[in-house]
């Protein structure tokens, strides 16, 4: 015959313990919430009250260009190609220093990354290069 025991110690249980698992669970859960409110980095741009009717034909031919271009060689100072973000930076500030009155224009391909853009206008903000033109096309 089966006899059953009538003690009031805890016999050890066939189902695993789950308390560690749920201690990591809220652990991750935590360290998510406090990772996902981070605020993102942005650039100030100061843009135009009007929109593409404020744009004026440019006048001046002793000009400063500056292309942003897709693929390896991503910039240009004057048609001289760089693909080389530390040379052409080092290369900008240099003829920016010799000639300051000289107006920056800045031209851009239309598959050129975002990234190539803030990259040059935050390098132009730490410089105090504060006078540059962006090159638009006419809507047609």
């Amino acid at each position: 015959m089966i006899s059953i025991s009538h003690n009031d110690e805890p016999q050890g249980s066939l189902l695993p313990d789950l308390t560690p698992l749920l201690d990591v669970i809220f652990i991750v859960m935590v360290f998510l919430m406090f990772t996902a409110n981070v605020a993102p980095n942005v650039l100030k741009v100061d843009l135009p009250a009007a929109g593409a009717e404020a744009a004026v034909t440019l006048q001046e031919p002793d000009t400063l260009a500056v292309n942003l271009m897709p693929g390896d060689e991503g910039w240009a100072i004057n048609g001289q190609r760089f693909s080389d973000w530390d040379a052409f930076a080092s290369d900008l500030k240099q003829r920016v220093a010799s000639q300051p009155e000289r107006p920056l224009m800045i031209a851009g391909d239309r598959n050129v990354p975002m990234e190539r853009l803030v990259q040059l206008l935050a390098f132009l903000q730490q410089n105090n290069m504060t006078a540059a033109q962006i090159q638009m096309e006419d809507a047609q």
